[in-house]
């Protein structure tokens, strides 16, 4: 099994439906910025039965992160703008 890219707390989805703003509260909680779910749904345009579009991540800029989005990617381009991001001391990033 391969380890982790980052050390991101895991979160549940909230309700059915919910894996985005899920994955946005755990990225968000990497950064120390604490959003319920609810109002993560809420600001990413969630819609309740149906879901979200993936590209709406974008719109976690409004909690203070630089977002990128793009539509398919690797696991290596995903490594390296990690690498690229800025690193805060008190985590524990990849090599």
């Amino acid at each position: 099994m391969s380890r982790p890219l980052l050390p991101v707390p895991h979160r549940t989805e909230a309700y059915v439906g919910a894996c985005l703003p899920a994955c946005c509260e755990m990225a968000l909680a990497f950064w120390g910025i604490s959003e319920s779910q609810a109002r993560i749904a809420a600001q990413i345009g969630h819609i309740a039965g149906a879901g979200t579009p993936a590209r709406n991540i974008t719109r976690l800029a409004t909690f203070g992160v630089v977002v990128e989005w793009h539509e398919n990617g690797t696991v290596d381009e995903l490594r390296q703008a990690i690498r690229r991001s800025p690193r805060r001391s008190h985590r524990s990033w990849p090599s």
